[in-house]
């Protein structure tokens, strides 16, 4: 699940992820929201905070992912990842 934060202001983005994100998540949550606020703002500063039950993306969202960065390539922005525990969001077996 994805949820805007909300301390999010202006271009400043928070973003908390728990659980496995989905298509559903990107297509009715992230990228409608993001897509409005390039919009408005042109550039942006997003956090991307992976909680305690962050568990990674199923195929659907892996590729919304990779298809929105692609898209928005040229945008210049910030992004920062932040998981609340040192392994979250990789694959398992990777240290």
């Amino acid at each position: 699940m994805i949820e805007l934060m909300p301390e999010s202001t202006g271009n400043i983005v928070g973003i908390r992820a728990t659980g496995t994100l989905t298509g559903a998540d990107y297509e009715k949550v992230f990228i409608p929201r993001l897509e409005e606020l390039f919009g408005e703002y042109g550039r942006l500063r997003i956090l991307l905070y992976m909680d305690e039950g962050f568990a990674g993306w199923d195929l659907s969202a892996a590729w919304d992912d990779a298809a929105f960065g692609l898209t928005h390539r040229d945008r210049p922005s910030h992004a920062e990842a932040f998981p609340a525990r040192p392994s979250a969001g990789r694959p398992k077996g990777c240290a």
